[in-house]
C-alpha cells in the first residue's frame, strides 16, 4: 500500500539586505530608525503586491504597524485612530456614549456587574447589581481584563450580554446611547445607610468621584463651597472603581484638600524628577475618610496616596490597582494619535505606586468568588475549602475548622446545611453546583448591598462627635 504525501509549495522570496560597510558598523539610533523604516516600507510594498486575501491599503498596513508597535510596549500604550481618539476625549468630557454599566473583576477573573449609571440603557434593561457577566457579543470573557471587556463592548452600537443571575442564565440586547455623566456626586448618609437614620449627620456628607475628567475639578469645587456653606465638616470620598483620568484634574483637586507640600513626583526617561505640590494652607474639612478598591487606579491613586501620606485622611477598603505611570498623547498626521507611557510617578512619600498600589489603613475585603467545582479527595479534603469557609463566615455561617481547614468536617457541613436551608436549596450538606452559585451570589450581594467598607468608614467619620 502506497503512503500518501502532502506537498506544500512554498515560494521563498528574499529581501535585498541592507548593506552596512565596516566603517558604518556603529550606527546612531537615528540611522537605525531610518533603516528600519525603509525595511517596513519594503514589507508593506511586498504585502500590497503579493498577499492573497482581503484587499489591503497602505493606510491599513500603516495603522496596523503602529498598533503593533504600541501594543508591544505596555498595557497602557496604544495607537488610537481618529475615532478612538474622539471616544477617549468624549469619555472624560462629562458625556459618554455607551450602555452605562460598571464592572468589578474579582481576583479569579470573574466579571461582576457592580452598578448601572442612572438613566442608562443598562439600568433600563433590568440588569441587576451582582449579576455575573459570561459573554459580550457572543464572546466568552472569563479571564479577560477590564480593558479587554470594555473593548469588546465598544465594538458595536448594539451590545449583547450573556448574564448569570443566581442560577438563571439569560441574554440582554442593549442599544447604546449618549449618557450625561456627572463625575462628582454627594449624598446624605441617612439616604444610604440604615445605621445613620436615627443620628445627626448634618455635619457629615458622602461624596463619590467616579473619574477625573475635564469637568471634575469644577464640579468638586462647587460641591466643596456648597457643603461648607451647609456646615459640613467631615466627608467620605469614595474612589472605588475610579479608573483615573487627567493628571491636571486630580492635581487641581489635590490643591483643594491635600495639605501644603508634595502631591507626587514624576520621573521621565532621562531620570529627570519634577515635584508637583499643593499650596493649600487651610483644609476645607476637619476629617476625611477615603474608600478604595482594586478598581481605584492611576489619578485616583494620586489623590488617595497624597491624602494618606499627609495624614489628611484615613483609607478604608481594598488595596488599589497599582498604576503609577503617566501616558501622553502625540497626534499623528493621519489624524490619529500615539498614547504611550512617558513618565512614572511616585507618591508624596517618595514610594512607588506602579505595580504596588496604595494599601489602606483599614483593609476591608470581600472573599473571592468560588469559580471551580469542589471535589473532595479520599480524605474528604480540597484546596478550595478554606475559600468556602471564608465565604460562609462572611455571610454569618461560622465553621471553625479543626486541625485542617482543607478538610470537609462536621462544622463546615453544618454551616453548608444552614445556608442551604436559608436559601431554599435541598439540604444535603453537599457543595454542589447550585449551592456554589448561590454562595457566590449571596456573598456579592451581601458585600455590595450592605457595603461593609462604607459602614466602617462612616463609624470612623463619626468618632469624637
Amino acid at each position: 500500500m502506497k503512503k500518501g504525501f502532502l506537498w506544500i509549495a512554498v515560494v521563498v522570496c528574499l529581501f535585498t539586505p541592507i548593506s552596512v560597510r565596516a566603517e558604518d558598523a556603529v550606527l546612531t539610533d537615528s540611522d537605525k530608525t531610518r533603516l528600519a523604516g525603509e525595511l517596513l516600507a519594503d514589507v508593506m510594498d511586498l504585502l500590497m503586491e503579493r498577499y492573497v486575501g482581503e484587499a489591503l491599503s497602505p493606510k491599513y498596513l500603516y495603522e496596523s504597524a503602529l498598533r503593533g508597535m504600541m501594543d508591544s510596549l505596555d498595557p497602557y500604550s496604544a495607537y488610537l485612530t481618529l475615532e478612538e481618539l474622539d471616544e477617549l476625549e468624549t469619555s472624560f468630557s462629562g458625556k459618554m456614549y455607551g450602555i452605562g454599566v460598571t464592572l468589578d473583576i474579582s481576583d479569579n477573573n470573574v466579571a461582576v456587574i457592580s452598578g448601572m449609571l442612572p438613566g442608562s440603557p443598562a439600568e433600563a434593561s433590568g440588569l441587576m447589581k451582582g449579576d455575573i457577566l459570561l459573554e459580550v457579543n457572543k464572546k466568552a470573557i472569563k479571564g479577560l481584563s477590564l480593558d479587554e471587556i470594555l473593548a469588546i463592548i465598544g465594538e458595536s452600537d448594539t451590545v449583547t450580554l450573556k448574564v448569570q443571575h443566581e442560577t438563571e442564565v439569560f441574554e440582554k440586547i442593549i442599544q447604546k446611547q449618549e449618557i450625561a455623566v456627572r463625575t462628582v456626586a454627594s449624598t446624605e448618609f441617612e439616604d444610604i445607610l440604615d445605621s445613620a437614620k436615627k443620628r445627626d449627620n448634618s455635619a457629615l456628607r458622602y461624596i463619590v468621584i467616579s473619574e477625573f475628567g475635564s469637568e471634575t475639578d469644577g464640579e468638586f469645587g462647587e460641591l466643596v463651597t456648597e457643603l461648607r456653606g451647609q456646615g459640613v465638616k467631615r466627608v467620605i470620598i469614595d474612589l472605588r472603581g475610579n479608573p483615573g483620568g487627567y493628571a491636571d484634574s486630580v492635581i487641581k483637586i489635590c490643591n483643594r484638600i491635600v495639605p501644603k507640600g508634595p502631591i507626587m513626583f514624576t520621573i521621565d526617561k532621562l531620570g529627570n524628577t519634577m515635584e508637583i505640590v499643593s499650596k493649600l494652607e487651610e483644609q476645607p474639612f476637619e476629617k476625611i475618610v477615603v474608600l478604595t478598591d482594586q478598581g481605584t487606579a492611576s489619578a485616583a491613586e494620586v489623590l488617595a496616596s497624597a491624602l494618606q501620606d499627609s495624614k489628611a485622611a484615613v483609607i478604608v477598603g481594598e488595596k488599589t490597582y497599582g498604576k503609577g505611570v503617566i501616558q501622553s498623547l502625540y497626534p499623528m498626521p493621519s489624524g490619529g494619535a500615539l498614547k504611550f507611557t512617558t513618565e512614572e510617578y511616585l507618591r508624596r512619600s517618595g514610594d512607588k505606586i506602579n505595580k504596588v498600589g496604595v494599601t489602606p489603613d483599614i483593609p476591608v475585603t470581600m472573599p473571592d468568588l468560588i469559580t471551580e467545582s469542589v471535589v473532595l479527595n479520599e480524605s474528604e479534603a480540597s484546596d478550595a475549602l478554606p475559600a468556602v469557609r471564608d465565604v460562609l463566615s462572611y455571610l454569618g455561617y461560622k465553621s471553625e475548622p479543626g486541625a485542617d481547614a482543607k478538610v470537609y468536617d462536621s462544622a463546615l457541613s453544618e454551616a453548608v446545611k444552614c445556608f442551604q436551608m436559608d436559601s431554599g436549596l435541598t439540604v444535603n450538606g453537599e457543595l454542589d453546583a447550585n449551592t456554589l452559585i448561590k454562595l457566590n451570589f449571596a456573598i456579592y450581594t451581601a458585600y455590595s448591598q450592605s457595603d461593609k467598607p462604607l459602614e466602617i468608614a462612616y463609624e470612623i467619620l463619626r468618632e469624637g462627635l
